[in-house]
């Protein structure tokens, strides 16, 4: 007996055969712009129980992805009833989308809703402790390999590249000096206007002055140098070095020999 799934003159159509087992038979462009009534009529599929059935794809003109996903979906619908589901005659450059349709199909475990609201905190707070920690063994390997190389331009001067260091001191260091120095004026009016209001209250506007010199100079103004040269420059150094990895520079400086970490 055959059942017609989609009527032919269609460009896409599916033909049910169950005179030997449980065939569906697709033919045409299963594409975007013709698998509408495609959809439609898998869903009325009448589907067994149990068995095996067999998708035959050796017919298939043209596949993307919406037409692969009307085939996983009625794929899946069966495979959920206790079918065995097995695709044949399928072109090889079908068959890699049909399988990467499945596994975006698919829920990783990490996504997987926990049935245990205590459980899943101690999911979080494991996995974040471990990242933390794997952060912070890079960071003293960072830090350490440093050091290393720091001792070992001191023990060999030779090794210091004079032109790039006077370079990137003028780039980090003089550079920056506008915009720390706007930053530092503009908390310093800030910290000016603030205290006076507070010091007006105890007839001693006068030492004001003292303040912000004293606050700005010795602890806020080495704060905000910091943090402004990482944001700066280090953000600048960080993509600039990766832009080279990118690139494979860096490769090629281990490859002729050459210290990365020296060099860099």
């Amino acid at each position: 007996m055959t059942d017609t799934a989609v009527r032919p003159g269609t460009h896409a159509h599916a033909q049910l055969d169950t005179s030997d087992g449980w065939h569906l038979r697709f033919t045409g462009r299963w594409t975007t712009a013709y698998v509408a009534r495609a959809d439609e009529a898998l869903k009325v599929l009448t589907l067994p129980n149990g068995g095996e059935a067999v998708f035959h794809m050796g017919n298939v003109e043209s596949l993307d992805t919406a037409g692969a996903w009307l085939i996983h979906r009625t794929e899946r619908a069966l495979q959920e009833r206790g079918v065995t589901v097995r695709l044949t005659d399928t072109a090889p450059r079908f068959a890699g989308l049909i399988e990467a349709i499945r596994r975006n199909d698919e829920v990783h475990p990490e996504h997987e809703p926990s049935r245990n609201a205590f459980i899943a905190m101690v999911e979080r707070v494991g996995r974040a402790t471990f990242m933390v920690a794997g952060e912070t063994r890079d960071l003293v390997n960072f830090l350490g390999h440093a050091i290393i190389v720091m001792a070992r331009s001191i023990v060999r001067p030779s090794h210091v590249r004079m032109t790039p260091l006077v370079h990137h001191i003028e780039q980090s260091g003089l550079n920056a000096v506008p915009i720390v120095g706007l930053i530092s004026f503009l908390i310093g009016i800030v910290l000016a206007f603030q205290g006076a209001e507070q010091l007006s209250k105890f007839g001693a506007q006068i030492f004001t002055v003292n303040i912000v010199a004293q606050g700005v100079l010795r602890e806020m103004g080495v704060l905000l140098t910091a943090i402004m040269l990482a944001g700066r420059s280090g953000s600048a150094f960080t993509a600039q070095i990766g832009t080279m990895n990118v690139r494979e520079e860096i490769d090629a400086m281990r490859t002729i020999g050459l210290d990365p970490m020296e060099i860099l």
